[in-house]
C-alpha cells in the first residue's frame, strides 16, 4: 500500500507541475471569442444601435491620456487571432478609445504596443486627428491584456563559399551542383 501511495503522490505532483507550466496570465474574457463579434467600423456608423453590447477588440496603442480616475487609451484596431492577440499584418479596421478605470503607466503602455480589451460600448466620443474631427467608439474596459514586445527575428543563414567548405556541396548530405 505504501508503494501505491508513493506512486500516486509523485504522479500527482508531476501533474501539478505540468499543469502549472501550461498556465497563462491572459484573462479568460480576452481569450474567449464573443458570440456575435462586432467591428469597430460597424459601431462607428451606428453607435446608438450597439450601445451596451459586449466587445473584444485589440490593436496598436496610438496614445494614452491619464485622468484623475481613469485612463483613455486610443487604439488602432486590427483583426484578432483566436487567442485574442492582434494580428501583426491584420486588416486595419478603425480607431477606438478604451477607458480603463485605473492609472496606466505611459512608459509601459507606450505607442505601438499591442493590447486587447473586452468591455461594453458606452457611446462615441469626438476627438481631433490632426484637423479632422474623428468619432471614436468608447469602450468601458472590463478586462485587458498588454501583449509582450516581440523580439525581431534574426536571419542566421548566410552564404558560404562552397569551395571553402567543399564537403557541404557534395554527396547525399549536400546539394550538387551548388548553384541549383
Amino acid at each position: 500500500m505504501s508503494k501505491l501511495r508513493l506512486y500516486l503522490t509523485h504522479s500527482s505532483l508531476l501533474l501539478v507541475f505540468i499543469l502549472a507550466g501550461c498556465a497563462t496570465n491572459i484573462p479568460d474574457a480576452v481569450r474567449q471569442v464573443p458570440a456575435k463579434p462586432l467591428s469597430v467600423a460597424q459601431v462607428q456608423q451606428a453607435p446608438a444601435q450597439y450601445a451596451g453590447r459586449d466587445v473584444r477588440w485589440g490593436g496598436e496603442i496610438i496614445f494614452l491620456e491619464n485622468g484623475s480616475d481613469s485612463t483613455d487609451m486610443a487604439v488602432l484596431a486590427t483583426e484578432l487571432r483566436g487567442n485574442g492577440k492582434p494580428e501583426d499584418d491584420g486588416v486595419l479596421d478603425a480607431r477606438f478609445i478604451a477607458r480603463v478605470g485605473e492609472f496606466l503607466d505611459p512608459a509601459e503602455y507606450a505607442e505601438g504596443r499591442r493590447v486587447t480589451v473586452t468591455g461594453v460600448i458606452t457611446g462615441v466620443e469626438s476627438r481631433m486627428v490632426g484637423e479632422y474631427a474623428y468619432s471614436y467608439p468608447l469602450v468601458q474596459v472590463q478586462a485587458y491584456h498588454l501583449w509582450p514586445k516581440e523580439k525581431p527575428r534574426i536571419n542566421n543563414y548566410y552564404y558560404t563559399d562552397p569551395f571553402y567548405y567543399p564537403w557541404r556541396g557534395y554527396g547525399p548530405w549536400g546539394r550538387y551542383p551548388y548553384w541549383w
